[in-house]
């Protein structure tokens, strides 16, 4: 059977993990923002954002919304 993988995340736009909500090495996800976070060794906590691989889907600008596709 296969296991899933999820990450922590929220939908609430430009909402930010806290330093205390993660351990090191763990992500976090944005699913509103297109944002991924990790904390790191030294206790920041890290944001992520890549670029639309393509283009931005349809609409996306008409609707203020920004997609993770791309490479870290």
């Amino acid at each position: 059977m296969a296991n899933t993988f999820r990450l922590k995340r929220s939908a609430t736009p430009g909402k930010v993990p806290q330093a205390v909500q993660l351990v090191p090495g763990e992500l976090a996800v944005n699913t509103a923002d297109g944002r991924l976070f990790a904390k790191l060794d030294s206790g920041a906590v890290v944001a992520y954002e890549g670029t639309p691989v393509g283009g931005q889907p349809a609409g996306a600008r008409d609707r203020g919304q920004r997609y993770f596709f791309g490479q870290l």
